[in-house]
C-alpha cells in the first residue's frame, strides 16, 4: 500500500532534501510540500497524507501549533517532527499531540530513512488486520522491534539507500523481468552495480530471479515481488 507524505519546511533547500529522501524509498509518495504551517493545514485537508514530516521552527504557525491544529481538525495524519529544539517541555508537548518520532538537527540521512522505515513497518501492522494481537500492539509501540522488522535498514557495505530505492523503483515499474544489463541501461549505473542491488533485493525478499536459457550462458531475470 502506498504511503502518502506531506513535507513541511520553510527552507526550500531543506524541503527538497526531505522530498528526495522520501522519494528514494519504495512505497513512499510525496503528495505535497508546504512552506508554512498554515499552508500545511490547507494541503492536509485536500491531500489527506498518511504522514507529515514537520519542521518545528517556522514563522507565524510553528510545527507544534500545526500539529495541535491537525489533531483539533481530526485529520487522520501521523507526524514525524524535525527540530533543532532539545528542550524537554517542547518535545513532551509534541508527544501529547501524537508525534511519532523526533529528528534533531543536524542529522544524518540514515536517521530520517530509519524513521520512515519504522513508520512503514507500523503502517503495515495497523493496516494488515482488523484485529491485532498483543505482539502486534507491542511492535507498534516499540521502536526497536519496528527497526528490526525493516528490510532495508542495514545495507551491505558499498550499497546506499538512494540507489537502492532507485533500482527497486525501476524494477517495480516494469511489466516483465529485467536483466542486470537492462537495469543498468534504465538507471544509469554499471551492470555490476545493478546486479549487486538486484541481488540484495532478492536477499531481502523484495525480488525473485529466474534463469533464462538460450545460446551461451543462462541469463538471470529479475522480477519485483511488490
Amino acid at each position: 500500500m502506498e504511503i502518502r507524505v506531506l513535507v513541511v519546511d520553510d527552507d526550500p533547500y531543506v524541503a527538497h532534501l526531505h522530498e528526495q529522501t522520501v522519494r528514494s524509498l519504495p512505497r513512499f509518495h510525496v503528495v505535497g510540500i508546504a512552506r508554512s504551517g498554515k499552508q500545511a493545514l490547507a494541503l492536509a485537508k485536500d491531500l489527506k497524507p498518511d504522514l507529515v514530516i514537520l519542521d518545528i521552527y517556522m514563522p507565524e504557525v510553528d510545527g507544534i501549533e500545526t500539529l495541535k491544529q491537525l489533531r483539533a481538525l481530526r485529520y487522520p495524519t501521523d507526524a514525524i517532527l524535525i527540530t533543532a529544539a532539545t528542550e524537554a517541555k517542547k518535545l513532551q508537548e509534541a508527544v501529547r499531540y501524537g508525534a511519532l518520532d523526533f529528528i534533531i538537527k543536524p542529522f544524518k540521512l540514515q536517521r530520517l530513512i530509519e524513521a520512515l522505515q519504522n513508520y512503514a513497518a507500523r503502517f503495515d501492522l495497523l493496516h494488515s488486520n482488523e484485529y491485532l494481537s498483543q505482539s502486534d500492539i507491542d511492535k507498534t509501540m516499540r521502536q526497536d522491534e519496528l527497526t528490526a522488522s525493516a528490510d532495508l535498514l542495514i545495507l551491505p557495505k558499498g550499497l546506499n539507500e538512494l540507489t537502492l530505492g532507485m533500482i527497486s523503483g525501476w524494477l517495480k515499474k516494469q511489466k516483465g523481468p529485467l536483466t542486470a544489463e537492462d537495469m543498468a541501461a534504465c538507471s544509469g549505473v554499471s551492470r555490476i552495480t545493478a546486479r549487486r542491488y538486484l541481488e540484495h533485493l532478492i536477499a531481502t525478499n523484495q525480488a525473485r530471479v529466474e534463469l533464462s536459457y538460450g545460446a551461451g550462458r543462462p541469463s538471470r531475470m529479475y522480477f519485483s515481488l511488490s
